[in-house]
C-alpha cells in the first residue's frame, strides 16, 4: 500500500493555519453542551463522584471540538481548551446550585433574580474537595493536550 497517497488524501483538506474564531465558537458550543450535560447528570443522579467523570468528559469534548474545528498548532488553542473546560464545569455547578435552591414558592427565575453570584461562586469553590480539584487539573490538561494539533 502506498503511504504517500493515503497521507496526501488524509491531509489534503487540513489547512496549514488554524482558525481561532472557529476554535473559539466550537469550544464555546462544546462548553455549553458540557454544562447542560453536567447539570442534567448531577440533578438526576445526585452522584458526586459523577463530577469527576464529567470533568474528564467535558475536557475531552472541548479539546476535540477546538482541535477539529480550529486546527491550531500553538499553545493559545490549548489555553482556550483549559478556559472553556473550567468555565463549563463552573457553569454546570452554578446551574445545579440554582436549580437546587428552587422551591414550590420560589421558582428558578426568582432564585436567579435574588442570587449573589460572587457569594455563590465563592461557596462552590470553598466546598470543592481535593479530589475534585485533581479532576479539574486532569480535565484541563486533557483539554489542553487535545486542543492543539500536532
Amino acid at each position: 500500500m502506498d503511504h504517500t497517497f493515503s497521507t496526501h488524501v488524509l491531509t489534503e483538506r487540513i489547512p496549514s493555519r488554524g482558525n481561532f474564531v472557529l476554535a473559539l465558537l466550537a469550544g464555546l458550543a462544546a462548553a455549553v453542551v458540557g454544562a447542560v450535560i453536567w447539570m442534567g447528570v448531577m440533578l438526576t443522579t445526585g452522584w458526586d463522584m459523577g463530577s469527576v467523570v464529567l470533568t474528564l468528559g467535558v475536557g475531552l469534548m472541548v479539546g476535540l471540538a477546538i482541535r477539529i474545528n480550529g486546527n491550531g498548532s500553538n499553545f493559545i488553542y490549548g489555553m482556550l481548551g483549559i478556559a472553556f473546560t473550567l468555565l463549563s464545569c463552573l457553569v454546570g455547578e452554578i446551574g445545579v446550585a440554582l436549580q437546587s435552591a428552587t422551591t414550590s414558592q420560589l421558582d428558578l427565575y426568582a432564585v436567579i433574580m435574588h442570587i449573589d453570584l460572587i457569594s455563590l461562586i465563592s461557596s462552590i469553590v470553598s466546598h470543592t474537595s481535593l479530589m475534585m480539584l485533581a479532576a479539574y487539573v486532569v480535565g484541563s490538561i486533557l483539554a489542553y493536550k487535545l486542543s492543539i494539533r500536532k
